[in-house]
């Protein structure tokens, strides 16, 4: 979820496990570069106010993600991803866990 390592969030490996489930979206996000959203549901919506300035936006899901506000915070906002490219997601989640069976 973040593209860099800022103090806040960095962890020594003896603390993984514990504090990574500590972290909070509300924590996280605002410290990233890049957000990529993904929830295949209309109604949910990245809040704008967590987004730093500058970040980068993509919506890999076959709805928007992000507020229409996202385009005077983002430096680059790709607000949709091909029909095909999600639909390959899908397949290759499917086959993922069609293996770990």
């Amino acid at each position: 979820m973040c593209t860099r390592t800022s103090p806040s969030l960095r962890l020594r490996s003896t603390d993984t496990a514990t504090t990574v489930a500590a972290f909070k979206p509300e924590d996280v996000i605002p410290e990233c570069d890049v957000v990529i959203t993904g929830v295949p549901a209309a109604a949910y919506k990245m809040p704008t106010s967590l987004l730093k300035p500058g970040v980068v936006a993509v919506n890999f899901a076959s709805v928007r993600n992000f507020e229409p506000e996202v385009k005077d915070i983002a430096s680059i906002y790709v607000p949709s991803v091909g029909k095909v490219t999600v639909s390959m997601l899908q397949r290759n989640l499917l086959r993922l866990f069609n293996y770990q069976q």
